[in-house]
């Protein structure tokens, strides 16, 4: 009888499982998802996630040298990364749905990620206006994570190793050809020009980043290329700082030449 009765046990609890597991790819997501409203809330959960997108607009997308797939997302509250979501997303689309994604963060970068739950016919996009660059302060940009900004009457500096974007009142912001566009390669020619950068930003721990992107039109541009006085530093093609017994090609006074 104590058989009989366990095995009726195990049948009825394999049976309760297989039934919530088929409610639950029914449904297509778990019973117990948390909900935000917009990304300011979903990045400030984790975990698997209902995320409500409103006209959200796609900043920027990239895919990395190992394959994975990286959009930048900005509503009316924030932005948010949202890195290989499965999702269809190109620059300028307008996001619309309640997707289920997982929120992670990555040494203080908030990201979307992924989920067993995530169904790309949850959203509904359209190409929208070009999307508009943010104007602020280097002294604000700790609020404007991976959101699309951009930053004027600023002088591009160097340390000999990193290049940043320099205001009147001495606040720097490192700037940096994450993206790999062909306009940036040359870093270290463009000590010294004054203007206006324009890019995504990113956050390592406590650290912020300009990822610079390419202009939309032709009085909203990047860096302006320009040649520079020699000032006794040699370069490689990364804008890392070099001497003299360095091989291969670098750039000095503006200039690129080929040390043999």
């Amino acid at each position: 009888m104590r058989k009989i009765f366990t095995l009726i046990f195990v049948l009825s609890f394999v049976m309760n499982v297989t039934a919530q597991t088929n409610k639950r790819v029914i449904d297509g997501k778990p019973d117990d998802v948390a909900t935000a409203a917009n990304i300011a809330e979903f990045t400030a959960l984790s975990g698997d996630v209902d995320l409500t997108l409103k006209n959200a607009e796609v900043l920027y997308t990239f895919t990395t040298s190992v394959g994975a797939t990286e959009c930048y997302v900005r509503d009316n509250s924030g932005a948010v990364l949202f890195r290989n979501t499965g999702l269809t997303l190109e620059k300028d689309d307008v996001v619309n749905g309640v997707v289920t994604l997982r929120s992670t963060s990555f040494f203080g970068l908030p990201m979307a990620n992924n989920s067993t739950w995530t169904d790309p016919n949850d959203v509904t996009t359209k190409k929208g206006d070009a999307v508009k660059a943010k104007e602020i302060a280097i002294s604000d940009v700790a609020n404007y994570v991976n959101d699309l900004i951009s930053v004027s009457n600023i002088e591009i500096t160097s340390d000999g190793a990193k290049f940043y974007a320099e205001d009147s009142k001495g606040d720097k912001l490192e700037v940096s050809n994450y993206f790999g566009l062909p306009q940036y390669k040359d870093l270290p020619t463009r000590v010294g020009a004054k203007g206006m950068v324009r890019g995504i930003v990113n956050r390592y721990i406590d650290s912020y980043k300009l990822y610079l992107v390419e202009g939309s039109s032709a009085t909203d541009v990047s860096m302006p290329r320009i040649s520079v006085e020699e000032d006794g530093n040699i370069y490689n093609l990364n804008g890392q700082r070099v001497d003299s017994n360095y091989r291969g090609v670098v750039i000095s006074g503006g200039k690129k030449k080929i040390n043999k």
